[in-house]
């Protein structure tokens, strides 16, 4: 797209910037954010309504990790035979 995004396009980039902005400041955050954008990403852009979805629950998730009950971002990590082998909590104790 040649300079003009769409009002939704310019919704979804703020909001993948807020949540990168808020990475700065919660471990193990950065790689989640950025895997689950590239994992929407190849959504059709005339799929409007799961998109709208996604960004309501995005902004929802944003506003969870700003109220400080979440410090940092863990994930499980699969073993070569398919268990997981760690997590790391995401959660204040």
């Amino acid at each position: 797209m040649a300079g003009r995004h769409s009002r939704l396009q310019r919704q979804i980039l703020q909001l993948y910037k807020q949540f990168l902005r808020l990475a700065e400041q919660k471990p193990g955050l950065d790689a989640h954010v950025r895997q689950e954008f590239r994992r929407w990403a190849a959504l059709e852009r005339t799929d409007v309504q799961r998109i709208e979805y996604l960004l309501r629950r995005g902004q929802r998730q944003l506003g969870m990790l700003q109220t400080g009950g979440v410090d940092r971002a863990g994930s499980f990590v699969k073993e070569k035979d398919g268990q997981p082998a760690s997590t790391t909590s995401t959660e204040k104790s």
